[in-house]
């Protein structure tokens, strides 16, 4: 994490620096480690929209798919035509159905 530390006075480059760790992480399946670091990108910049999408991805690939909802609506909201959170989000609103 040393190379986080030493972007501290850059919030959007820290922010950047994260969200490649999450996905790093979330590659390797590491679905808890990559969503503490997509949570710390967001909190670093929350105009970083691609964080907040992984967010969504982890917690869908977890099984957490209200919370994956929420994600993928707020990218939603930025970007509208998404196609990719719009068919997440759908996919999620069925499973959580399925499993409520």
């Amino acid at each position: 994490m040393k190379l986080v530390t030493a972007l501290d006075s850059d919030p959007s480059t820290k922010a950047l620096a994260y969200n490649t760790i999450g996905s790093i992480y979330a590659d390797q399946g590491k679905y808890q480690w990559a969503l503490d670091n997509f949570n710390k990108a967001t909190g670093a910049d929350p105009g970083l929209d691609e964080a907040y999408f992984n967010q969504g991805a982890v917690l869908y690939n977890m099984t957490f798919y209200e919370r994956a909802i929420k994600m993928f609506m707020k990218v939603l909201e930025v970007i509208p035509d998404d196609w990719e959170a719009f068919f997440l989000s759908g996919q999620s609103l069925g499973l959580s159905k399925k499993m409520g």
